[in-house]
């Protein structure tokens, strides 16, 4: 195999560096926005059968 080939292969690390950092943040973000839903439907489904 020629290194030619062999670099077509694999993903290089120089080029993805910059989706890296975009994507560093998401997982919180999801988190977060996930814990903001879940407290929303808890105080509707609290006030609905409590009011």
């Amino acid at each position: 195999m020629t290194e030619k080939t062999r670099k077509l292969r694999f993903i290089d690390e120089n080029r993805t560096k910059g989706l890296q950092k975009d994507w560093q943040g998401y997982g919180k973000s999801q988190a977060l926005f996930g814990i903001v839903v879940l407290m929303i439907f808890l105080l509707a489904f609290v006030y609905h059968f409590v009011m």
